[in-house]
């Protein structure tokens, strides 16, 4: 009898055919309406479902389908579905990651409590549960201090606050908590340093590919400024000690009946140590899926899905280091209205050394800016010899794309008129 797969997905289908990657399952698929129009041959059933991001109509669709044939395999993709998966899995008695090892993953708080039991370095922390936790935490830890929600994702609601105005500030535009609802915030001590990122997929035993790559932080891209992410070379001296860190800071997190793609952060700090900031129980947004693609050959999302379906996958190991030096860069959006867009030109867009060119933004669309860290308006993919020769061809990419999206800026707000 076939394997009975059913994947969630809130994205296009095309992005993850699931159905071409284990051709000897029968993959059903329930998707966001959204995409209710795309035609897509190859799955044995398709249900798109209104409300898909907040409703329960995807877990009843899961619940009828598990009715109609029984399911071998629950597959998600997106970071929300993965505790609304884990739960479902619970109950449908499936393989996969359960709700024990989904919650810590989600819940940041959770996460650094963990870590913090295994001895692992992180930032001070602790989940904020009322205004004064905030003003506690900075009297205990000093100025600044990062808050965050603690399940969101994209970077979306991370602030810094340098002192007790900006925290008061802070508290009067964001509290809103309704009567009996848990809270969903954490503070941490700020880090001065820089991110490296670290994507992966944990079989249980061991972390394949695991190799970091340097990216901009949150705080550049929210003022507007370009993002650069950048694999380290193999001699790296980083390398080895951020990959024994992800390692033990997976392995100190609740295990999974089958594997996962993960996403880790790692701080270098400005002394040198190394600290852990956060890890996700999907592949990394932006163009990570294409980095690491591009340098090691290997789709994670592709070999995730098939060593769910096969654990024998992964005894062919996947490369151990990068085959090319890779590196992206992602332009954010400007506030205002797309009224322009030049073509690229021919040298650039038949370069070789570029492997993929995006533009997201929209002519005749408003924009507010950056809004999350995967909200970018264009974005490029180098290949080179070196980090250097890589950069500079980014550089030469981000001239053009500066110069060549055109806005009308917005006008100004009344508040900022009577000013």
């Amino acid at each position: 009898m076939a394997c009975e797969v059913l994947l969630l997905t809130r994205r296009p289908l095309s992005m993850f055919p699931v159905w071409e990657w284990i051709p000897e399952a029968n993959v059903r698929v329930i998707a966001s309406a959204e995409y209710g129009t795309e035609a897509v041959a190859g799955p044995d059933a398709v249900d798109f479902v209104d409300g898909y991001a907040y409703s329960a109509n995807v877990d009843l669709a899961v619940l009828r389908a598990s009715r109609h044939r029984p399911i071998d395999h629950l597959i998600v993709f997106a970071e929300h579905d993965v505790a609304r998966a884990a739960a479902l899995r619970e109950y449908l008695h499936l393989p996969g990651q359960r709700w024990a090892s989904a919650e810590s993953y989600r819940d940041k708080a959770v996460m650094k409590a963990a870590w913090q039991r295994a001895g692992l370095p992180i930032p001070a922390f602790s989940a904020v549960e009322a205004p004064a936790d905030l003003f506690t935490f900075a009297r205990q830890h000093g100025y600044p201090v990062v808050v965050k929600p603690r399940r969101a994702s994209g970077s979306v609601g991370v602030a810094v606050l340098t002192d007790e105005d900006d925290t008061a500030a802070w508290l009067a535009k964001n509290w809103r908590v309704p009567l009996g609802a848990s809270f969903p915030w954490m503070a941490e001590s700020f880090v001065a340093g820089r991110m490296l990122q670290v994507d992966g997929i944990w079989t249980g035993l061991r972390a394949e590919i695991n190799w970091p790559t340097s990216v901009d932080t949150l705080l550049g891209w929210m003022r507007g400024d370009s993002c650069v992410s950048m694999c380290l070379e193999a001699d790296d001296p980083l390398v080895p000690p951020v990959q024994d860190l992800v390692t033990t800071a997976l392995r100190a997190l609740p295990g999974t009946d089958g594997p996962i793609v993960y996403h880790a952060e790692v701080w270098v700090r400005d002394d040198g140590h190394l600290a852990m900031n956060e890890v996700a129980a999907r592949i990394g947004g932006g163009q990570t899926r294409e980095i690491v693609c591009t340098a090691f050959g290997v789709d994670l999302i592709e070999r995730f899905v098939r060593g769910t379906v096969d654990a024998e996958v992964f005894t062919d190991p996947a490369p151990i280091r990068p085959q090319l030096q890779v590196g992206v860069l992602e332009v954010p959006p400007r506030a205002g209205e797309v009224i322009a867009i030049d073509d690229v030109p021919r040298e650039l867009a038949n370069a070789p050394w570029l492997r993929s060119l995006t533009i997201a933004v929209k002519q005749g669309r408003r924009y507010r800016g950056p809004e999350n860290s995967s909200d970018f308006a264009a974005a490029c993919l180098a290949v080179g010899a070196s980090p250097a020769e890589v950069g500079a061809r980014l550089a030469e990419f981000a001239a053009w794309a500066e110069a060549s999206i055109h806005y009308k800026p917005p006008a100004p707000s009344a508040e900022s008129r009577a000013r």
